[in-house]
């Protein structure tokens, strides 16, 4: 998260965050998923969210435009893939969110597409928006798509966050076969016969967790490693991992 400016005019406090370290699947629905995380969180509570058509047309009333309250949202949307489904497409463009955090009421408003988020509340108050726009980055992490069985084990096993764990994955995925010999081994707690395992310049994964101080997450990651920086793994491995 970064935070882009902080201002003041004669009725209130503006500020504006860029949640960049937000997760999303689709780069078009970032600013949406912004948008749920805050209306459902549960360290503010929504007073209404209003969604508006993204582009007026000169001299027509705006068509498009949706408003809920708090109890309307909890009932019209169960989770974070009905309210994609809902309004994933081109009519909905802006979002402004009105909530009460800190016995403070503060507005917030972004765009579908972007993650820069905009608050506004009372010029003589004081409100700390760190904890919250921080807490939104990290809860998006959880509306993944990702196999939910090895999250679990990774979060368990490796005593990883939701954002760690599903960071873990994308790394892991960017080399299928890789990726699913982790998978494998991790699930049955075997590895795979050497006739049939990844090797990178000489090494399997059982290799790397046997001979040196890696664990079975941190071998598959070497491999990868030696896979694309083959020289400055291999003098790494010389120098820097002692083995066991």
């Amino acid at each position: 998260m970064k935070i882009i400016s902080k201002n003041v005019d004669h009725l209130s406090n503006i500020e504006r965050y860029d949640l960049c370290d937000v997760f999303s699947e689709s780069a078009s629905s970032k600013g949406l998923i912004i948008c749920y995380a805050l209306a459902a969180c549960e360290n503010c509570k929504l007073v209404s969210l209003d969604l508006i058509a993204k582009h007026k047309e000169i001299g027509v009333p705006e068509k498009w435009h949706k408003k809920y309250s708090e109890t309307s949202f909890t009932t019209s949307f169960d989770d974070i893939e009905s309210f994609l489904h809902a309004y994933d497409d081109d009519d909905f463009g802006r979002w402004t969110l009105t909530a009460i955090y800190q016995n403070f009421e503060v507005v917030l408003s972004g765009e579908k597409d972007k993650t820069v988020v905009s608050v506004s509340y009372p010029k003589d108050v004081k409100v700390n928006l760190l904890p919250l726009l921080s807490g939104i980055e990290a809860t998006t992490y959880r509306y993944n798509s990702y196999d939910k069985k090895i999250l679990k084990i990774l979060k368990n096993e490796f005593r990883m966050t939701d954002k760690r764990a599903v960071l873990t994955i994308q790394k892991l995925q960017t080399h299928s076969d890789i990726y699913n010999e982790f998978v494998l081994v991790l699930t049955t707690g075997k590895y795979t016969n050497k006739s049939a395992a990844i090797i990178a310049e000489g090494f399997t994964a059982e290799k790397l967790n046997t001979d040196y101080p890696l664990s079975l997450l941190g071998a598959y990651n070497y491999l990868i490693y030696l896979r694309e920086f083959p020289k400055e793994a291999l003098e790494d491995l010389k120098k820097g991992l002692p083995k066991k």
